[in-house]
């Protein structure tokens, strides 16, 4: 049921629809909407979301409203699942492609249940230092080199899971870098020390450093992901901000297709030739992502939050950041970036690794000094949505558009 009026050439469409039946055991349900016809003139939609709806319990909802599976109007997350009656999502967004369209669109919302991350407080690595590098995961990783406030670092230490342990210190101490790999297979490259911006790699089998190739370009502060057989290092600082991309073979570096937009301090995360860069420093934080397919980047989705000096972990597809001059995570499930669970202790300039849903992250810089502090993030898994007590959850959508 609906209610159309018109005025000065313009319609307004308002329709309701409802979540109300959750009795299947499913972490995601569906519900359409309306339909936009092609060349439909519609200049702009609201939604409204009543909600009666109780919370499931220690698990996060999200509800995405939009058309065609990709040009989503807006993502709502939210833990509990007790929003405010009568919430606004979007106030009158013109969608210019919807007018240009030559096939109809059916605008529908889609509810999912995820797993909630919550961030813990582990041992604390051996140094205190920021500006370093790591690989591995969240049960076996190796951090290296960094920034004490003194001095240039060459120091390893491994992290089997419970505790940290020196391992081989790199030839070269420097800062900036960036590093991938696992705790017995590792990669560290780029950076900068005394001598100024270097390019030189190193590789690190578990016990101790060795040579690698040479990257073409010396940076810092540059984004690296991979394996030590197969890498990317993109963006970084040569003397002024650079959009370079090289990728590693396991004994050489080859440019490849430059980023979009130039940028250093970034982070990301997947493989070599499947990667995403995040965020990072244009001149000033940067909410901007980009998606590398193995030779050119493509503009991917915007994180809710400007942010540099951070860290990533994950694929293309589900991806988490984290780290950075705030408490905050965000997540990606290949389509959108949510926020997520708050970590307990703000730092930038640390290393992180692990995968999306088991990360870490240790050392650093805060507001005070240099720090050694490790957390732990673990997400669990998404529950059913028949665990969702009685009630409902109505979309008030109301459009705009031309009529003659």
């Amino acid at each position: 049921m609906g209610i159309t009026t018109y005025e000065n050439n313009v319609v307004t469409e308002e329709v309701t629809k409802s979540f109300s039946d959750f009795s299947a055991a499913a972490t995601s349900k569906s519900v359409d909407i309306i339909t936009l016809d092609p060349k439909s003139g519609v200049l702009s939609i609201e939604v409204v979301i009543e909600n009666t709806m109780g919370g499931l319990s220690g698990c996060d909802c999200i509800i995405n409203f939009g058309g065609d599976g990709t040009n989503f109007l807006e993502y709502i997350n939210t833990s509990s699942f007790n929003e405010d009656p009568n919430k606004t999502v979007r106030d009158f967004i013109t969608n210019p492609f919807l007018t240009d369209s030559t096939s109809s669109i059916i605008y529908s919302a889609d509810m999912q249940s995820q797993g909630i991350g919550v961030w813990a407080v582990t041992k604390s690595a051996r140094y205190t230092r920021d500006a370093l590098a790591g690989a591995g995961t969240q049960s076996s990783a190796v951090i290296f080199n960094g920034w004490d406030g003194s001095n240039y670092m060459n120091a390893s230490e491994e992290w089997d899971g419970t505790s940290w342990a020196d391992g081989g210190s790199t030839s070269a101490a420097k800062s900036q870098l960036a590093g991938c790999g696992t705790q017995t297979a590792a990669l560290a490259f780029g950076g900068y020390n005394s001598g100024g911006y270097r390019n030189e790699s190193e590789e690190y089998n578990g016990a101790s450093w060795s040579g690698g190739g040479n990257l073409n370009t010396a940076r810092l502060g540059l984004g690296g992901v991979g394996t030590l057989s197969s890498a990317l290092s993109f963006g970084g600082h040569t003397g002024s901000i650079s959009s370079v991309t090289e990728e590693y073979n396991g004994a050489s570096w080859i440019a490849s297709g430059g980023m979009n937009v130039a940028r250093y301090y970034l982070s990301g995360c997947g493989i070599q030739s499947a990667a995403m860069a995040t965020g990072g420093s244009t001149g000033s934080a940067s909410a901007s992502t980009e998606l590398y397919n193995g030779a050119t980047w493509s503009v991917g989705a915007t994180l809710n939050l400007a942010i540099s000096s951070h860290a990533g972990t994950g694929t293309v597809s589900a991806a988490l950041r984290f780290g950075g001059n705030t408490l905050t995570t965000e997540k990606f499930d290949g389509l959108t970036w949510i926020m997520g669970s708050d970590r307990n202790v703000s730092s930038w300039n640390a290393a992180g690794f692990g995968s999306n849903t088991l990360a870490m992250i240790s050392s650093g810089y805060r507001s005070g000094g240099y720090i050694n502090d490790s957390e732990q993030y673990n997400e669990g898994s998404a529950q059913n949505l028949n665990g969702l007590t009685s009630g409902s959850l109505t979309f008030k959508v109301k459009y705009i558009k031309y009529y003659s």
